[in-house]
């Protein structure tokens, strides 16, 4: 059984949305508002990938990767990767109630 990049990208976008299931401590910064696309580019972004690099990995176009940025810096008014990453780092864990206090 051969293991292909894009599904290991795929799975672990979906490992991530499903154990972090958080949200940024602002409350503005929801994993659950992004598409697994924009979650996957994401995660890559934070391990260094450049958009081009990250293109490649996820099996689509350049032109996709930067649609999918900018949803991401729209959704979670960022500017810039490294400030959209350092997001990553401060989300808490949601309780399992769906109910929002922001």
């Amino acid at each position: 059984m051969s293991s292909h990049p894009q599904s290991a990208h795929r799975l672990a976008a979906a490992l991530a949305r499903s154990v972090l299931h958080a949200e940024a401590r602002s409350c503005g910064r929801r994993l659950d508002i992004l598409s697994d696309r924009e979650l996957e580019l994401l995660i890559l972004l934070s391990r260094g990938l450049v958009q081009k690099e990250a293109a490649a990995a996820m099996g689509v176009s350049l032109a996709a990767v930067r649609e999918y940025w900018r949803r991401i810096k729209t959704k979670w008014d960022v500017r810039t990767a490294a400030e959209a990453t350092a997001s990553l780092g401060e989300l808490e864990p949601r309780p399992a109630s769906r109910s929002d206090t922001c």
